[in-house]
């Protein structure tokens, strides 16, 4: 036949007759292009949700000068501070020929970062609300009350005096978290008194009668003289 398709590198022959007997040979020599190689030494990120983390691609075969494209956007042969998450190189050389890789860059799962209620979140005043931190390796703490720094509360627990949802940032060697938020309820209760009949009386002897008005209701009573 006229033509062939070969898959196959070597030096393929052919040999060419007309009618009247003449003939030529010709040959050309197909060469393969050595396959790509690709490794990567990757560095993870050393906190959580930082972007310190590396990746340096290793190419070896194929036709150099090579073209490299990652899946970020980049054009470097390597990567720098990188965020966790899955990157993608695909390495073209001169011969048009090209192979990818996929690497991933990990990081330290986040610190659970927790606080509860050391007894009763619904107290009546004067009575109050304790929390307290329970994750560990914290190093600095600050108190929120309803998402505002509260002053001063810096250590990792809090007594709350007034109502509000409360959380705690905790600072680790690796960045910060917020706690979890808990609503405490501290409920006040003005007690007023009403006389019943005149204030002014004559004589010692004469009573005056006194009645408690006050939301919700009493379950004990001290009444005092002055």
């Amino acid at each position: 036949t006229q033509s062939i398709t070969v898959s196959a590198a070597g030096t393929y022959t052919v040999t060419v007759s007309n009618a009247a007997g003449c003939s030529a040979v010709g040959a050309i020599t197909i060469t393969q292009d050595p396959s790509i190689n690709l490794t990567s030494t990757i560095t993870n990120c050393v906190c959580y949700n930082s972007n310190d983390g590396t990746i340096t691609l290793n190419i070896s075969g194929g036709t150099s000068p090579y073209q490299v494209s990652w899946s970020n956007g980049s054009s470097n042969q390597n990567l720098v501070n990188l965020a966790a998450g899955v990157y993608t190189a695909t390495v073209t050389d001169a011969a048009g020929c090209s192979a990818s890789v996929n690497d991933t860059v990990r990081q330290p799962r986040a610190p659970a970062t927790s606080i509860v209620a050391n007894g009763p979140i619904v107290v009546c005043s004067p009575l109050t609300v304790a929390f307290i931190v329970t994750t560990p390796n914290g190093i600095a703490y600050q108190w929120q009350r309803n998402q505002v720094n509260i002053p001063g509360a810096i250590q990792s627990s809090y007594t709350a005096t007034q109502s509000g949802s409360y959380r705690c940032k905790v600072t680790y060697t690796c960045g910060y978290r917020y706690s979890n938020a808990i609503t405490a309820t501290i409920k006040t209760q003005a007690a007023t008194i009403t006389p019943s009949g005149n204030v002014v009386v004559c004589g010692v002897n004469q009573p005056v009668t006194f009645h408690t008005v006050q939301a919700g209701t009493g379950i004990g009573y001290q009444w005092y003289l002055n």
